[in-house]
C-alpha cells in the first residue's frame, strides 16, 4: 500500500484525480493483522523465492506434511534440498546448481554424499547420520566439493518433515556456503 501511495503521490494530485477518478479518499483502521502476518511470514522471514515456494506447496499438499515445515526458511540460504525419508534428493532449488555447479537432474535419487570428498571429515559425517536418526532439526558444518573439484565449507540445516500422522516422509537441508 505504501508503494502506491508513494506512485501516486509522486504524480502529483491533478494526474492522480484523472488518472484514478478519486473525488473523496477515506482512510480505514488495520483493525486485523493477521492476512499481513501470514504473508509476511511466507515471504519475508522465509525468503523463498515464488518458485521454491511453488514446489514446496506441492511436495506439502501431495505428501501430507504438517503446516510447520516453513520453519526451515528462518534464516537465509543459497541452497534448498528436499530428499524422501531414505535421503535420496527428490528435488533442489536453482540455488543448490549455482553453489554446486550440479544440476538438479545429476543429482535427483543420489544422496547428499556425492557432494563429500577428500577432505570431508568423517567426524561431519557421523554426526549428520547421527542427527538424521533422531529426526529432529539440527544444522552441521562440512566440507563439500563443486562439481568443479573446489572444495567449499557448507552450513547445513536439516529439517524433518512429518505427515499428519507424525511419520517422518522427508527431510529439507537448506544449505549456505561459509567463508574460511
Amino acid at each position: 500500500m505504501i508503494g502506491l501511495d508513494l506512485f501516486v503521490h509522486s504524480m502529483g494530485s491533478a494526474a492522480a484525480e484523472t488518472n484514478f477518478h478519486l473525488k473523496a479518499i477515506s482512510v480505514l483502521p488495520l483493525t486485523n493483522w493477521e492476512f499481513s502476518g501470514t504473508h509476511f511470514t511466507e515471504t519475508l522471514i522465509t525468503g523463498l523465492s515464488v518458485s521454491d515456494k511453488q514446489q514446496l506447496r506441492q511436495f506439502a499438499k501431495k505428501h501430507d506434511w504438517q503446516p510447520d515445515f516453513y520453519e526451515a526458511f528462518s534464516q537465509p540460504y543459497e541452497a534448498l534440498i528436499v530428499t524422501d525419508s531414505s535421503q535420496k534428493i527428490i528435488w533442489t532449488n536453482k540455488g543448490f546448481t549455482e553453489m554446486t555447479g550440479y544440476t538438479a537432474k545429476h543429482a535427483l535419487g543420489k544422496t547428499p554424499q556425492f557432494l563429500q570428498g577428500q577432505n570431508t571429515s568423517e567426524e561431519s559425517v557421523n554426526f549428520i547420520r547421527h542427527e538424521l536418526l533422531l529426526n529432529k532439526p539440527f544444522t552441521a558444518i562440512i566440507t563439500n566439493y563443486k562439481k568443479n573439484s573446489d572444495e567449499y565449507l557448507c552450513e547445513v540445516r536439516v529439517f524433518p518433515i512429518y505427515n499428519q500422522q507424525n511419520e517422518t516422509t522427508h527431510f529439507i537441508a537448506v544449505e549456505k556456503q561459509i567463508a574460511v
